[in-house]
């Protein structure tokens, strides 16, 4: 079972825009102008195209310190997680749920979240544990997030 974490098992309230002002501004030392669209997309889909609107190459090193910085300022706020977010409604029930079958079921994650993110996101709500994070597919595995629904299934 591949869950997705943003608007399916927690909401962090508009939290990733924050933490990505920062964790820019400590990668190139200028204010954050523009945001790439979130919804729907990897991580780094959003950071290289959040590089490009703000008139940086979106070089892979430039890519991977964004989103070093990214996953750091989210470690550093976890916190901040849990008081400004929630667990949505029945999530911590369906991975119990699941959890308790007699047949093996793997729950992990599917997500275009960093695999840093997503663990410190569901743990800030006790979402964590019934999940095997090894299997799971995240947002810098790839760019176009299609394609991790086979990465996860291979792993």
């Amino acid at each position: 079972m591949l869950w997705d974490v943003d608007h399916t098992l927690v909401s962090a309230s508009g939290l990733s825009r924050r933490l990505y002002e920062a964790a820019f501004a400590k990668v190139t030392g200028r204010a954050l102008e523009r945001l790439a669209p979130m919804a729907g997309r990897t991580e780094r889909a959003i950071a290289a195209e959040t590089l490009t609107l703000n008139g940086v190459a979106a070089s892979e090193t430039a890519l991977l310190e964004l989103c070093a910085a990214l996953a750091a300022e989210f470690a550093a706020h976890e916190a901040q997680i849990s008081e400004d977010g929630r667990a949505l409604p029945g999530a911590e029930a369906a991975l119990a749920a699941l959890a308790r079958r007699s047949d093996v079921v793997v729950q992990s994650v599917l997500t275009g979240n960093i695999q840093s993110v997503a663990i410190s996101k569901l743990a800030a709500f006790g979402l964590a544990d019934h999940l095997d994070f090894a299997v799971g597919a995240y947002g810098m595995d790839h760019a176009d997030r299609p394609r991790l629904v086979r990465l996860a299934q291979q792993r």
